[in-house]
């Protein structure tokens, strides 16, 4: 089997561990793999490497033509045949909802099957249209779509919009024995991460946080800098006296060498996003303290994190007092949040459900669906 994992310009930057870990199992079990990625993120010097085989598409041509994007794509595939053994591209995989409508173009060409991630909520009402909307494969053999949930409560929300979904729900490697956080005698760190656009939930966060640390002899806060510019936290930092203590850094999510290194997770705003370092904090001991999000069900409040009902700087102050004034609570839901990596969500798990989805879509088939053209 061939598949193309076809990315967008967010997850090629954000998510590049958990692509470089699914494409590993994925190839240990046979299936060969290529990415697609955007351009711009050939210059990066940490992605030389993370995967074995990938093929760029530009975001300028993109945005002028699809049907351009897709037949350069087609042909740097061929020019990948030239120099391996020629084999078709049975599925396209694609990750992020800005290149779904380039997924269906290149399926189309390329006579294979769409599998759609839906990582987000905000996806499910696009999905639920695709397939109001879909026939039966026709004779000319358009390609199809199943949509991928990585999330019980994404897959729920997808059933009931009678939508074709495959549970593929996303794991991490879990680290043995978690580490301790948050340890006496150390300044305690959290790491902001998020986009920002709920600017008053995100201030309420940082500004309970940092001012908890202040009570409690201080301590570094590290903020997503694109997040901090959107919600105004440097006004906010310095109208506190914290601007010592903090540092915005570009693209935090995606450094997982620095931010897995703190002791809180802070997650301010429900946007029903999925994202891997997440699972990452919960394997390696770090307490995440998050918004509640009714559509992310590894959020389970004193079993994997801490989650902040009352959007106010007084509640999320609160927490991080509780948190560190209680060693024993804070060991009791690091260890939970580390068991239920373990058990419900070992990046094993997401590849062998992957694969099992790969089989039954190659099996099966699927169903096509329109796609408008810009």
């Amino acid at each position: 089997m061939r598949v193309l994992i076809l990315v967008d310009e967010f997850f090629a930057s954000r998510e590049r561990s958990m692509l470089a870990r699914l494409e590993i199992g994925l190839a240990d079990e046979g299936v060969r793999v290529i990415h697609a990625v955007p351009d711009s993120e050939l210059n990066r010097p940490n992605m030389l490497g993370v995967f074995r085989s990938m093929v760029p598409y530009s975001r300028r041509v993109l945005t002028v033509t699809r049907g351009l994007a897709a037949r350069r794509i087609v042909r740097d595939l061929a020019k990948l045949d030239d120099a391996e053994k020629p084999e078709p591209i049975d599925i396209v995989h694609v990750f992020g909802g800005s290149v779904w409508a380039l997924a269906d173009r290149l399926a189309a060409a390329l006579g294979a099957v769409c599998a759609l991630e839906v990582w987000r909520s905000g996806l499910v009402d696009k999905a639920i249209r695709m397939s109001t909307h879909a026939t039966k494969r026709s004779a000319t053999g358009r390609s199809g779509a199943v949509f991928f949930a990585p999330d019980s409560a994404i897959e729920g929300a997808l059933q009931r919009g009678s939508v074709s979904v495959r549970p593929t729900y996303w794991g991490v490697h879990a680290s043995d024995p978690p580490r301790d956080v948050a340890l006496p005698g150390r300044a305690p760190s959290a790491m902001f991460i998020g986009s920002g656009r709920r600017v008053k939930q995100f201030q309420a966060a940082f500004e309970g946080i940092a001012s908890a640390f202040q009570r409690n002899g201080d301590g570094l806060i590290f903020v997503d800098a694109l997040a901090a510019r959107r919600a105004g936290i440097w006004a906010i930092a310095e109208r506190l006296g914290v601007l010592d203590r903090l540092s915005l850094i570009e693209e935090l999510e995606s450094r997982r060498d620095l931010l897995l290194q703190g002791d809180f997770l802070v997650q301010p705003e429900p946007a029903g996003e999925h994202k891997s370092v997440v699972l990452d904090a919960m394997s390696s001991g770090m307490l995440v303290v998050s918004a509640p999000d009714r559509f992310v069900s590894s959020l389970i409040d004193s079993r994997t994190a801490s989650l902040v009902t009352d959007p106010s700087p007084a509640a999320w102050g609160a927490t991080i007092d509780r948190l560190l004034a209680r060693p024993q609570e804070r060991h009791a839901v690091a260890a939970s949040a580390h068991q239920y990596i373990r058990t419900q969500r070992p990046a094993s798990a997401h590849i062998r459900a992957v694969l099992d989805a790969y089989a039954w879509m190659s099996a099966a088939g699927s169903l096509p669906f329109p796609v408008k053209s810009n």
